[in-house]
C-alpha cells in the first residue's frame, strides 16, 4: 500500500499544471526529491477524445520518480474507469482525484472544484477507478468547500465513503483561490471526524502554505495528520526538498535554471520554449541585479540565446 509505506509525516509534492512536468521532476531526482511525487493534472475527458495522443505525452515518466502519483480530474465515472485502466499500464503508483482545482477551464467541464458542488459524485468515481484497477492505490486532493468553510461537515462524509488510501486537503475553499491564509485549524475537524476504522485506512494529508519541510513537520505534528503536501513553494524553489541552503547562491540558482533548461528540452520537446519563462523567476530572485537580469532573459525568443545570456551575466557576478 502506497500510502502506507512511508513514516510520518509523509512528504508529498503538489500537482501543479505547467509546473510538475516532466523535465521539472526530473529536475527533482538530481536536487533532491519527496516522498511521493504527482504528475500535472490531466483531464480524463481528454484521454476519451481524440486528444488522448497529446495527454500522453504528459504522462511519460522515468522509473527514478516512482512512487509516481498521476492526478486526473473530471466528472464522468466512466471515464475515470478508462484512465484508470491506462495508468495501470503505464505503472504507476497511484491515481488521485482531483475534487479541488479552482481553475475556471477546468470548471467550466465541471470538473476540479466543481465536484465539491456534487460531492456524491466522489464515491461513484472512486468507484469506477476501484472496479477497474483494485491493485493501484487511490487518493483524492480536495479543497475545503466551495464557497464556505462549513460545507466541509457535508463533503466528509462522501470522502469517507469513497474509502482512498490517502485525501489531500488544501485548507482554502475554492472561492479563496489562493488569497488569504490556508485554515489549518480545519484539520481538528477532519482528524476527529476520521476515527476508527477509517483513520487506520486514510491517511490525512496537509496542504496551504508550507514554505519549508520544517514547517510542514510542525504543522503536522500540532494538528496529528500524517503528511503535508508542498507546492507553490516548490515550484519557487526546486531545491526545498534537497540538501541546498534555502536561499542558494545566485551562482547555484544559475546553474540550476541552466540544468532544468537541458531536462526540459530533453524530455518536453513538444513544450513551446514559452513555457520554461514561468520558472525564471523561481531561480532569478533575491540578489543583486536579479531584476535586470529576468527582464533580459525574458526576451529571448530561443534556449541557445537564453542560454548564453545566463552565463554571461554569471560571469559577472563575484566568484562564479
Amino acid at each position: 500500500m502506497l500510502w502506507h509505506q512511508f513514516p510520518s509525516p509523509i512528504v508529498c509534492l503538489a500537482p501543479m499544471a505547467g509546473v510538475t512536468d516532466w523535465a521539472f521532476r526530473q529536475l527533482l531526482c538530481e536536487l533532491g526529491k519527496p516522498d511521493i511525487m504527482f504528475t500535472e493534472f490531466i483531464s480524463v475527458a481528454g484521454l476519451c477524445s481524440d486528444g488522448r495522443k497529446e495527454l500522453l505525452k504528459d504522462m511519460q515518466f522515468s522509473a527514478s520518480e516512482q512512487p509516481l502519483v498521476v492526478q486526473f480530474f473530471g466528472r464522468n465515472p466512466d471515464q475515470f474507469r478508462s484512465a484508470a485502466n491506462l495508468a495501470a499500464e503505464l505503472g504507476f503508483s497511484g491515481i488521485d482525484i482531483n475534487a479541488g482545482c479552482p481553475d475556471r477551464a477546468v470548471q467550466r467541464q465541471g470538473a476540479g472544484a466543481m465536484l465539491l458542488k456534487e460531492p456524491h459524485l466522489i464515491p461513484a468515481i472512486a468507484k469506477a477507478i476501484r472496479d477497474e484497477t483494485p491493485a493501484i492505490p487511490l487518493s483524492i486532493k480536495v479543497r475545503v468547500g466551495y464557497e464556505q468553510e462549513d460545507e466541509l461537515d457535508e463533503l466528509l462524509p462522501y470522502l469517507q465513503e469513497a474509502l482512498p488510501e490517502a485525501i489531500t486537503f488544501h485548507w482554502r475553499t475554492r472561492r479563496q483561490v489562493y488569497k488569504g491564509k490556508a485554515n489549518w485549524n480545519l484539520a481538528e475537524k477532519v482528524v476527529t471526524f476520521f476515527s476508527g476504522e477509517a483513520r487506520n485506512r486514510i491517511k490525512l494529508i496537509g496542504n496551504g502554505d508550507i514554505q519549508s519541510i520544517r514547517e510542514g513537520e510542525i504543522l503536522c505534528k500540532r494538528y496529528g495528520l500524517d503528511g503535508f503536501m508542498i507546492g507553490r513553494a516548490a515550484w519557487a524553489m526546486p531545491w526545498l526538498f534537497g540538501q541546498l541552503p534555502a536561499n542558494p547562491s545566485p551562482q547555484t540558482r544559475i546553474g540550476i535554471m541552466l540544468r532544468h533548461l537541458e531536462l526540459f528540452q530533453e524530455f518536453c520537446p513538444q513544450k513551446n520554449f514559452v513555457h520554461f519563462r514561468r520558472f525564471v523567476k523561481s531561480y532569478i530572485s533575491g540578489f543583486t541585479g536579479a531584476r535586470e537580469m529576468r527582464v533580459e532573459l525574458l526576451r529571448q525568443p530561443a534556449p541557445e540565446a537564453f542560454r548564453k545570456v545566463s552565463q554571461q551575466f554569471c560571469e559577472k557576478l563575484p566568484a562564479c
